[in-house]
């Protein structure tokens, strides 16, 4: 049976609720301090008996023994309250840290996606649309990591993930003159979730396991009508591929924000049509939103994810 050791009285000016992280390792220390006494004490007390009806010897080696396991006690208890005290405070920090990143991600949470400007710079010229394509898939990224010891491996673990790039959409543009052409890959509105997803995760896992700042961060959340709306767009899809059948300068007009993937080729988050821009992947929230995380909670997020290196 397991002993829930409760966690002592916190040091003075300590007063934050202790995270479910800090509280585990306050009742790893009490157990790893306390369990050896107590063993002493059952070898002590069943070497009397052992005494009582074998040689006497016997019984001392017994207490012995258990005066042994008792003499590291007052060092041993030394680094614990040193140990202790670190970890309260640390506790005070990661529950400050918290109340300071929840409004800030609240903040973001209650804004529309697109309202925040696009962080990539506009690519190309001017140009006009002559062919658009759908690409419909439900496809799997998956990542496997492990560790190795002496005899094979030790542990492994992984994730499945969907296809940042799964029912995109190829819109394919060309100049006045013809003879210069552009292909923009526009990421569907799924897309956007999955890299939300995936973003909070990867600073997530930075931080220690329930802890009050990975707590504040996992309940981050954004609802569909804020999220996923804001970058939807099939009516600008529908205008691009409809206007494909007028002459060439009857068609919108084409600004394409985003990266260039290589020379033709381009990852769009947002087009630009007749002077009015329409968002497919919110890149400024998640900008403002790996900013916030980074300069309060002083994590870096190193696996983040980034949709040019998905494609690439």
């Amino acid at each position: 049976m397991k002993i829930n050791w409760k966690p002592w009285l916190q040091p003075d000016g300590l007063s934050a609720p202790l995270s479910d992280h800090a509280s585990s390792e306050i009742s790893n220390m009490q157990g790893s301090i306390f369990a050896p006494p107590g063993m002493a004490t059952i070898v002590a007390i069943v070497a009397c008996f052992f005494g009582l009806s074998h040689p006497l010897y016997l019984m001392w080696v017994g207490i012995v023994v258990a005066a042994i396991w008792l003499l590291p006690l007052p060092f041993a208890l030394r680094v614990y309250f040193r140990r202790r005290q670190k970890t309260f405070i640390q506790n005070e920090r990661d529950y400050q840290t918290a109340q300071e990143l929840r409004p800030a991600l609240q903040s973001l949470s209650q804004q529309p996606s697109d309202s925040f400007a696009q962080v990539e710079p506009s690519v190309g010229p001017e140009l006009r649309p002559f062919r658009v394509e759908h690409h419909l898939s439900s496809s799997l990224r998956a990542d496997l990591r492990g560790s190795h010891g002496w005899w094979g491996p030790r542990s492994m673990r992984g994730r499945a993930v969907p296809d940042l790039l799964d029912s995109s959409t190829m819109v394919f543009l060309t100049n006045e003159a013809g003879d210069e052409t552009l292909r923009v890959l526009l990421p569907s509105p799924r897309a956007t979730r999955e890299m939300l997803t995936q973003t909070i995760e990867a600073f997530s896992d930075e931080l220690p396991h329930r802890s009050h700042t990975q707590m504040a961060l996992n309940s981050f959340a954004m609802g569909d009508d804020l999220l996923l709306s804001p970058v939807t767009n099939p009516q600008t899809i529908d205008q691009l591929n409809a206007a494909c059948d007028r002459p060439l300068l009857h068609r919108p007009a084409v600004n394409v924000i985003g990266n260039e993937l290589q020379p033709g080729i381009v990852l769009g988050t947002a087009l630009e049509v007749d002077g009015q821009t329409r968002a497919f992947l919110p890149t400024g929230l998640f900008q403002q939103l790996q900013g916030a995380i980074t300069s309060i909670a002083q994590i870096e997020g190193k696996k983040v994810p980034q949709l040019v290196q998905a494609v690439q």
